[in-house]
């Protein structure tokens, strides 16, 4: 007969996290009954023109739910005046952090500390693995989440999950590939919290030899490289559809047509395998239909 010890049935966690695709992960395991018991997440941030200083999404989260908040500028090689030495944790679970934990904080808990990461590691590893699952063209993802050691998503598997994405839904947009994946990611991360603390799981090291990376983005990862009079086809239709698709949201795309910058909201491939932008948004003017757009610089040329 198998004895299950009381302290893991309702393991207590702290949860590392900042954005908002962080507090889809939370509301999962709150389903789960997995609530942690501390927040720890990134600094409040000027937001907007006016530069309105702004919580993080999960600090907002844990406020709603009464749990006690940690917001570290940096992780000190000491815990001793911190909210972590308060108690003595099982485990620490982090996604989407924005920070690299040191190795005395990872060994802190009695369980270690544990990472979902959106990829079928050693594959992206790194920090922008699901648009750059998009960019690469892999209709087969997934998720992993692993025994944190102090290396880039070098540490041992302890559960994993395939992801397909369908031929008709390809190239999906970037937030629709978040949402399908941390979905999976989190009912992923409810069923292992536990079974990892009541040692129901054996770590499988990674096969390091197979790894590859992928970098993290910046405002100018999105730029097209296309004359707004005549579009692509083929290939390179598929190309710049596929960089749309992957920055939607964050950071977006955009050309740059004589000297002005042009953001391209959304697009297609016709059935001549021809690229049509739907909707821009022109630097200092409104948002509006591409052909719309087209009107204007062709008038443009005429004056």
């Amino acid at each position: 007969m198998s004895i299950i010890r009381k302290d893991t049935k309702h393991p207590k966690f702290v949860f590392f996290g900042t954005p908002l695709i962080a507090v889809k992960v939370l509301d999962k395991l709150e389903n789960a009954g997995l609530l942690p018991e501390l927040i720890v997440t990134g600094l409040d941030k000027p937001q907007g023109r006016s530069f309105v200083m702004t919580p993080p999404p999960v600090k907002v989260w844990a406020e709603e739910k009464s749990i006690p908040v940690w917001q570290p500028e940096y992780l000190n090689s000491s815990a001793s005046e911190s909210p972590i030495s308060d108690k003595e944790w099982d485990l620490f679970v982090v996604f989407a952090y924005g920070k690299i934990l040191p190795t005395w904080l990872i060994n802190t808990p009695k369980y270690k500390t544990i990472n979902l990461h959106p990829s079928l590691l050693p594959k992206l590893r790194g920090p922008n693995p699901i648009r750059a699952t998009i960019l690469n063209n892999d209709r087969e993802t997934g998720v992993t989440i692993i025994l944190l050691d102090e290396k880039m998503d070098h540490g041992p598997i302890l559960a994993q999950k395939k992801v397909l994405i369908s031929e008709e839904d390809w190239p999906p947009y970037g937030p629709a590939l978040d949402d399908i994946l941390v979905n999976a990611g989190a009912s992923l991360l409810a069923e292992t919290i536990p079974a990892w603390c009541e040692g129901e799981i054996k770590p499988i090291p990674q096969n390091h030899d197979r790894a590859t990376f992928c970098e993290k983005m910046n405002r100018s990862s999105g730029q097209l490289d296309l004359n707004p009079l005549a579009l692509p086809s083929g290939e390179k239709a598929f190309e710049s559809l596929t960089l749309i698709r992957a920055c939607d949201g964050w950071p977006g795309t955009f050309f740059v047509h004589e000297g002005r910058r042009v953001k391209v909201l959304d697009a297609e491939i016709d059935n001549n395998d021809a690229l049509v932008i739907k909707t821009v948004t022109p630097a200092g003017a409104k948002t509006m239909p591409y052909s719309e757009y087209l009107k204007s610089i062709k008038q443009s040329k005429k004056t």
